[in-house]
């Protein structure tokens, strides 16, 4: 019980510790840290591959571990193509079952090749014939489809946003430390260490 609670008050001083020191960097380098509209756009132009998207479908699925079942429901699909996602709530094996089927948009190019084959080819709201992987057997369905395209500044200026304060962030607090280092007189004491430091490396001695 001791222990338990000299870890407990320790991991409640570290946090506090924490809040202080990044109170700390916000008020002396942080606070002033601002993203303006040219520096997303300059983000955003040098790192242009990134908004880069392939081919990609929105897609569905039923998953079923056995085949004579995966047959069957294939055959009622057939005629009755209006039920997919009420057979996959009920039927399918898989997590996305509870949104009947949904898995979600998938990129050219991420999908194993025995599915993106099919799943490429798919007209909208088409039903694939039954599809075997390792995993079972998959009846898929395609209710969109995107082109290949770049995605405009505007959809991803959040996104580039946090990218470009993070790295703001990351350059300010570097240089803060390399000031510090220049400033204060650093003295190292190394006959302390419980270890053999070995100054080459800036580390142990695994061997001692």
């Amino acid at each position: 019980l001791d222990t338990l609670q000299f870890e407990s008050s320790r991991a409640q001083k570290n946090f506090s510790n924490n809040i202080k020191i990044q109170k700390f960097l916000y008020f002396l380098i942080y606070k002033d840290i601002q993203v303006n509209d040219q520096d997303l756009r300059k983000y955003y132009n040098s790192h242009i591959d990134e908004f880069k998207k392939n081919e990609e479908v929105l897609l569905y699925q039923i998953l079923l571990k056995d085949k004579d079942k995966s047959t069957r429901i294939s055959g009622i699909l057939k005629n009755f193509p209006q039920r997919f996602e009420e057979i996959a709530r009920n039927e399918s094996q898989s997590s996305e079952s509870v949104k009947g089927g949904l898995m979600g948009y998938f990129e050219r190019g991420t999908l194993p090749k025995e599915m993106e084959d099919v799943v490429f080819s798919l007209k909208i709201n088409e039903i694939s014939p039954i599809v075997e992987s390792p995993y079972g057997y998959h009846i898929f369905k395609v209710t969109q489809k995107r082109n290949k395209r770049v995605l405009f500044l505007d959809s991803v200026k959040e996104e580039i946003k946090q990218n470009v304060l993070s790295e703001k962030l990351r350059t300010a607090y570097q240089e803060y430390l390399s000031v510090l280092h220049q400033e204060l007189k650093i003295e190292k004491h190394t006959e302390n260490l419980f270890f053999a430091y070995l100054p080459d490396q800036g580390g142990p001695n695994e061997n001692n």
